[in-house]
């Protein structure tokens, strides 16, 4: 079974796998990309996972549209570190469309009180 420790403790591994690969990439070493491509897709996952597990109160549509907001976010910024573009799927974009979902997100979750 999946738990909060678990899940907390692979999402600090990756985000040090993460530095480590930036240092890599500042270094110009070889494997950068490598060790950047799996910390990134280790922070996405492990993120979307802990999230779901913290408040499993919440409704199921704030879950979903807290997740596509970390992983554009996460994932743009892969691509804009890395150069890469398919298409018209490039940084920006994925970029874009994570802050406006991470915007609406934030609108939503206000309580009025």
């Amino acid at each position: 079974m999946i738990s909060k420790q678990k899940t907390s403790l692979f999402l600090r591994l990756s985000i040090a796998l993460a530095l480590v690969a930036v240092f890599f990439k500042i270094m110009h070493w070889q494997f950068s990309e490598v060790l950047l491509i799996i910390a990134i897709s280790g922070i996405a996952v492990f993120y979307g996972i802990w999230f779901s597990l913290k408040t499993p109160k919440q409704k199921f549509y704030s879950i979903i549209l807290n997740t596509i907001a970390v992983l554009c976010i996460v994932i743009g910024a892969q691509f804009k570190i890395l150069h890469w573009e398919f298409g018209l799927i490039n940084g920006n974009i994925l970029l874009s469309v994570g802050l406006v979902s991470a915007a609406i997100s934030i609108v939503i979750g206000f309580k009025k009180s």
